[in-house]
């Protein structure tokens, strides 16, 4: 995971003909992350800037889609045992990009609503197989980050919130 995330920032660095910022306004971006959230996990995410907020910044929607897992494996009498879970998070959100003097950096303030999906899996060697279960929900999101601007078309992006605890990712202008 360091090395990837060591890649995309040294990707990003090349791919920078020239360090500049720009206006976000009727931008939009694709991009991903890797995140900790029960477990390492990845995401994409798509957001689109539609409105200008006078004096303040601008307002963007967007959607958020990811896979986490966790799993463990031990061993108690001599039995060999374990479990997985996997988190699919599908969020929707509505994000607000304050305005500063710095074009270069772009706070911002994310929430939303989304669907989660659980599935949790034990293996044991009593029973010789795995036992499943799924459980889904809905949940709101939240989230503050800020990107910062190494290209006309790249931008990197740090948050903390949810659905991930901790995220850290690359956005490319479209």
């Amino acid at each position: 995971m360091k090395k990837l995330t060591l890649l995309l920032v040294v990707l990003s660095m090349i791919l920078a003909s020239s360090i500049c910022g720009q206006d976000i306004m009727d931008k939009s971006y694709v991009g991903g992350s890797l995140g900790i959230w029960y477990g390492v996990g990845f995401s994409a995410n798509f957001e689109k800037i539609f409105k200008e907020v006078e004096d303040l910044g601008v307002l963007g929607f967007g959607a958020e889609a990811g896979f986490a897992t966790k799993k463990s494996s031990y061993n108690w009498y001599g039995g060999e045992y374990g479990w997985k879970y996997t988190y699919i998070p599908i969020f929707g959100f509505i994000s607000f990009h304050y305005k500063l003097d710095n074009p270069k950096l772009d706070p911002y303030a994310r929430a939303g609503l989304g669907y989660v999906i659980v599935s949790a899996s034990e293996y044991g060697d009593y029973t010789g197989n795995w036992a499943s279960a799924t459980n889904s929900y809905f949940d709101f999101a939240g989230q503050a980050g800020i990107r910062y601007n190494v290209s006309p078309k790249i931008w990197l992006r740090a948050a903390v919130g949810t659905p991930w605890i901790a995220s850290f990712g690359a956005d490319i202008v479209l």
